[in-house]
């Protein structure tokens, strides 16, 4: 019997894109991580942060760790901020004018603490006899010269994940 973490923290919401456009009357989350809703990272290593907050989520789980934060959203955030820091991203969230952090948070609240539930209720009881699925795809773009250049392509991904991860790791590559 496998298990599969299947995100929740690796997609837009993780990016705060989801009602937080500009018709909110709070800074458009896209102008911080992604070019627009559909659209791609604008700091390419943000695809090393989705890939630490996996490993992150990996060992919370192993650990039956459910964290505590007076704000789901304010933890999110400063996971966000952490997991960029690791692969080499500056700052960014803290240099957010306080409103509109608190603008942002007070939107993002609900919906993450349903993501942090999620999590939680996926933690299995034990991970005897079971496989993990940790699945992702680092392709390029068509016409790509291979090996792909960091922070693109598996080479750079599978870097980002935890020691715990890649000690136990088998990978299945079909092209």
């Amino acid at each position: 019997m496998g298990v599969q973490v299947d995100k929740p923290w690796c997609d837009d919401q993780a990016f705060g894109v989801n009602g937080l456009g500009s018709d909110s009357g709070v800074l458009a989350a896209d102008t911080v991580y992604l070019e627009g809703v559909d659209k791609s990272f604008i700091e390419p290593r943000d695809w090393g942060t989705l890939i630490r907050l996996v490993s992150e989520d990996h060992a919370d789980m192993v650990a039956k760790k459910r964290q505590s934060a007076s704000s789901s959203a304010e933890r999110l955030l400063n996971r966000l901020e952490t997991a960029s820091r690791a692969v080499g991203i500056p700052p960014r969230l803290e240099k957010l004018d306080p409103s509109v952090r608190e603008k942002m948070v007070f939107a993002l609240e609900k919906e993450a603490a349903e993501l942090s539930e999620e999590l939680y209720a996926g933690y299995p009881d034990s991970l005897d006899g079971r496989t993990l699925i940790i699945e992702f795809a680092r392709g390029g773009k068509d016409g790509s010269s291979l090996p792909l250049a960091p922070p693109f392509g598996y080479r750079y991904s599978l870097s980002q994940l935890s020691e715990e991860i890649l000690t136990k790791a088998v990978i299945l590559y079909i092209w």
